[in-house]
């Protein structure tokens, strides 16, 4: 509303006649100046880098996580903890899922 004001209240026919070039930085130094000062800014914050998914529990979260702690521990699939983790968070990931 208050661009459409300033934007409307300009002579334009003053504030443009000079050649191309200069005219269009001009305007665009106007039209950025008005964006800065009339159009609110929202900042986003980000709480956490992953985010479960909505049909996802907690505890199948933290036992995805164990899994993926165990593996970057031993670095082998065939290793009896990274088997165990694999066997509990899948099991509660289908449980979560069945839940749904």
């Amino acid at each position: 509303m208050r661009i459409n004001q300033c934007l409307s209240d300009m002579d334009w026919d003053d504030y443009l006649s000079s050649n191309s070039e200069i005219s269009w930085n001009r305007f665009r130094d106007l039209l950025l100046d008005l964006v800065n000062r009339y159009v609110p800014m929202k900042t986003i914050t980000h709480k956490r880098k992953f985010k479960k998914p909505i049909w996802m529990t907690h505890k199948a979260l933290n036992l995805v996580g164990k899994k993926r702690k165990a593996f970057r521990k031993y670095r082998d699939i065939s290793h009896p903890a990274v088997k165990s983790a694999n066997r509990a968070a899948k099991k509660e990931l289908r449980r979560s899922l069945k839940k749904l």
